[in-house]
């Protein structure tokens, strides 16, 4: 049979009470570390060794990584122990399991860890999102929250209490608050306190090859469903009594919202799916084998109850993991929208343990569902703050919005246009112009393409329209802007029938040149992050950041040959005010002013 080298699973971990669904993990935390600790068996900082493999007789193998124990808050490790963290990831032959929002350290930092015993080894308590690593800022010694653990996004938690936000710590207060709780548990916890104002450093900025804020790529790649027409499937052993209305409201709500897929809920799965637990996992093993017997073999989709390998830890008081689950993905590909796509196959959801109706409403269940089915379908969470009404922001619990209506129907396209787009690119040009290209394969029924452009990839003005060039063939086209926006711009590809439907064929992100002045975008600030565009012939220098009482709230050395990309500028939380910005070098200063509405 045919094997896909990868599969993508989306992890559902819960902290304290309810669901939360997630492509790049969703937890409900606990309401502050002081709680996290009492639950911890171990707290330790730690230094990432060398990475070593495990192998197992079922042929399944775990990079582990070895650590060394630097400090003790709680637990048996002691300083200078070793010890080995082992990731929920695991290859098996020519297949790799890979799950979001998994621990993977990097040798020769150092974390901080909340650690359950994994046979031999240890794991952080919930995936990486109570993982800190430490960094240093002017010379003081600070920890922070991974760069998986802001993959990871957190639910309110519906017993009452706001769960105290994740941030930079000042080392040294961090530990000693700790530390006062295990010796003491009544200790009074000081909070957001202890949080500290020292900004890590950001990402670069990416082409965007969808709309903006969707999200379907896994790793590296772009994946989707091909063959958009796939069969839901329940495995009978121990799944809820209504779990048949629950699964038909889903897949209704489905078709009625995103209206390019083609989900069928074909009931219960017959024969039952009995997994051979090979390496404990239930969606290994026989999964595969199970999936390709069934009506439509790697287009099934298969939601499995009450955790049959024991893979999940069982939930206490509906604290824990609520499910795993996600999908396979091949080696093979296909074109889309001028895009390359690996191909999506096997999903699957493993259900924990007595977590419905004991933690979970019915319409709660069924977003939690939508919410997961939706991962399976490769797609995402959309995580900026304007979107926390839609079912795929990570926040419980939201029907389907206009928001994930558009990013499945981009990937999914209801109506296919008439129109095979092949490529569509967008480059800096010269004189500060920026050039579009796009190709076609063969065109019908097309009446006009439109260029429109875009500062911030949300708010569309047109820009030109294009004639199609030969209908019935395939086409070459481009078009220069030769007045982009300063900084980022984006361009829509728009695609008019005869009939006037409308196609939108892609997104592209390019940053313009720009001379002599600091750029801000965007400005005024809404979110968490900002771009900082310096002029294209820099010397090197200093960006700095002040706030409105003139203290220095970041700073980072930037390198002549960082002229044309992006700096990324983090602004703490409830940082709202005017700023200044200013790259200082040899020659003299650039300064640019901008406002957080936060």
């Amino acid at each position: 049979m045919l094997r896909p080298p990868f599969f993508y699973p989306a992890i559902l971990a819960l902290a304290c009470l309810f669901g939360a669904p997630l492509q790049s993990t969703t937890v409900i935390p606990f309401v502050n570390l002081a709680e996290l600790t009492h639950a911890s068996p171990v707290v330790v900082a730690a230094r990432a060794m060398s990475p070593q493999e495990t192998a197992f007789a079922d042929g399944q193998v775990f990079r582990d990584t070895r650590f060394s124990v630097v400090r003790t808050i709680k637990g048996p490790l002691q300083p200078g122990d070793a010890f080995s963290v082992r990731p929920y990831a695991f290859r098996q032959g020519d297949m790799h399991a890979v799950i979001e929002g998994d621990f993977e350290p990097e040798p020769g930092k150092t974390y901080l860890l909340y650690l359950s015993p994994a046979g031999d080894a240890w794991r952080p308590v919930m995936l990486s999102y109570y993982v800190l690593e430490e960094f240093t800022h002017d010379g003081e010694a600070y920890w922070m929250p991974s760069e998986a653990a802001r993959q990871i996004h957190a639910w309110p938690r519906p017993d009452g209490p706001a769960p105290e936000p994740l941030g930079v710590y000042r080392q040294q207060t961090l530990e000693a608050a700790l530390k006062a709780q295990v010796a003491a548990p009544a200790t009074p916890w000081p909070g957001v306190q202890l949080l500290a104002v020292v900004p890590p450093a950001g990402m670069q900025a990416s082409d965007r090859a969808l709309p903006t804020d969707c999200n379907f790529t896994w790793g590296v790649d772009l994946v989707r469903w091909e063959n958009q027409t796939l069969n839901l499937r329940h495995n009978p052993t121990s799944a809820p009594s209504d779990i048949v209305a629950r699964l038909t409201a889903v897949t209704s709500a489905y078709a009625t919202e995103y209206e390019g897929t083609d989900m069928n809920y074909a009931g219960a799965a017959s024969p039952v799916y009995v997994p051979n637990c090979v390496g404990g996992q239930a969606q290994g093993g026989n999964f595969t084998d199970y999936m390709d017997d069934l009506p439509g073999g790697s287009q099934n989709i298969l939601v499995i109850f009450n955790d049959p390998c024991g893979q999940i830890a069982d939930v206490n008081n509906c604290a824990g993991t609520l499910a795993i689950g996600g999908f396979y993905y091949f080696s093979s590909t296909h074109s889309y929208k001028g895009d390359t796509w690996k191909d999506a196959g096997y999903g699957f959801t493993i259900v924990n343990d007595t977590i419905y109706p004991n933690c979970l409403s019915a319409v709660n269940y069924e977003r939690l569902l939508t919410h997961e089915l939706t991962h399976a379908h490769c797609m995402g969470h959309l995580t900026p703050a304007q979107y926390n009404n839609q079912n795929m922001y990570p926040f419980c619990c939201n029907a389907i919005g206009v928001k994930d209506e558009e990013c499945m129907d981009y990937v999914y396209d209801a109506f296919p246009a008439p129109v095979t787009l092949i490529a569509f690119r967008a480059e800096a040009g010269p004189n500060g112009g920026v050039q579009l290209f796009w190709e076609t394969g063969l065109e019908y029924q097309n009446q006009y393409f439109e260029v429109e452009k875009s500062a911030d990839g949300a708010r569309f003005v047109p820009m030109v329209r294009v004639a199609p060039a030969v209908l019935n063939a395939p086409n070459t086209y481009e078009v220069t802007d030769a007045n982009p926006f300063p900084g980022e711009n984006y361009y829509r590809l728009k695609q008019v029938d005869f009939d006037g439907t409308v196609h939108y064929l892609g997104i592209r992100q390019v940053v313009a040149a720009i001379e002599g002045s600091l750029y801000v975008a965007p400005n005024p600030v809404q979110g968490t992050q900002m771009h900082v565009y310096l002029p294209v012939e820099i010397p090197n220098g200093t960006l700095q950041l002040y706030n409105a009482l003139g203290q220095l709230v970041f700073s980072r050395n930037i390198d002549e040959h960082e002229g044309r990309d992006p700096i990324d500028v983090p602004i703490a939380e409830g940082a709202k005010g005017t700023y200044m910005l200013v790259f200082k070098s040899d020659p003299g200063r650039v300064i640019s002013r901008l406002v957080c509405l936060k």
